[in-house]
């Protein structure tokens, strides 16, 4: 089979502007999957935002509902079903000690079955797991791989769970899983190697950098300039010169300026 071709996309954890710059990408650069990355440098950082979201909605009294989606096939952490399982354990039981008592947490598992290119996503049973029931605002941290997007979110709406934000970071349920233990910034410790996961293991060739009119400002683009200081900065970086990078800003009703850079 020929392998899927992947596209990068910098964007904010709201899901709306992924999805929207995921359909901007397939259709004007042809490729199948956008992996989604957000500009935090360790997974420390990701889960302090996330402690940052969950005490606003608990304080708001929302209902907040933690989702790990740990997947096969993955580029930071390759391991059978049996050890992913057991490092999607590791990372529930690491953030239940960083959030409120009360807050549920759980773990899902997404696999393409036959390597074909339809991929799902369940329920995994665990020692600290949650289960997944009611009707809650769910905050998912997944493996920025573009390839578990849509089976991560439908079968989320399957439970009638309204996904608030979506964080995304290599290897994600792994590397939160060596939190408890070694409480430093997990393997993949700078922004330039988060991307190099999808330029070099993904081969993509396409980065959109896409800022969001409704970001918050943690995310660090919620304005047209830091999208192009963003762009600029990455244009620094060593990357291949095959690899076309582009600047997006997203409007609320979906509109997708293309921004001009200097």
């Amino acid at each position: 089979m020929e392998h899927p071709s992947f596209g990068t996309i910098i964007t904010t954890s709201d899901p709306f502007p992924q999805r929207v710059v995921t359909d901007y990408l397939r259709k004007n650069y042809k490729v199948a999957y956008g992996d989604i990355i957000q500009l935090y440098s360790d997974i420390k950082s990701v889960v302090d935002q996330i402690i940052q979201k969950v005490a606003f909605l608990t304080s708001a009294d929302q209902s907040v509902h933690i989702i790990i989606a740990g997947h096969h096939d993955c580029a930071g952490y390759d391991h059978n079903f049996e050890k992913h399982k057991h490092k999607l354990d590791a990372a529930v039981e690491t953030m239940k000690i960083f959030t409120p008592t009360g807050v549920r947490v759980s773990g899902i598992y997404s696999t393409n079955e036959n390597q074909g290119q339809q991929w799902k996503s369940d329920f995994v049973e665990g020692d600290h797991f949650n289960p997944l029931e009611g009707v809650d605002l769910g905050i998912v941290l997944k493996c920025m791989d573009g390839r578990t997007s849509d089976a991560v979110s439908n079968y989320l709406e399957s439970k009638q769970i309204h996904i608030a934000k979506i964080y995304t970071f290599p290897g994600a349920d792994g590397a939160i899983g060596e939190l408890v233990e070694i409480h430093k910034d997990a393997v993949f410790s700078t922004k330039t190697k988060i991307v190099d996961i999808s330029t070099k293991k993904h081969l993509s060739q396409t980065i959109l950098v896409a800022g969001f009119e409704n970001s918050n400002r943690n995310d660090g683009l919620d304005t047209e300039n830091k999208v192009l200081q963003y762009t600029a900065k990455i244009r620094s970086w060593d990357l291949s010169k095959t690899i076309q990078i582009a600047p997006l800003f997203v409007y609320r009703d979906g509109t997708i300026e293309e921004l001009k850079e200097e």
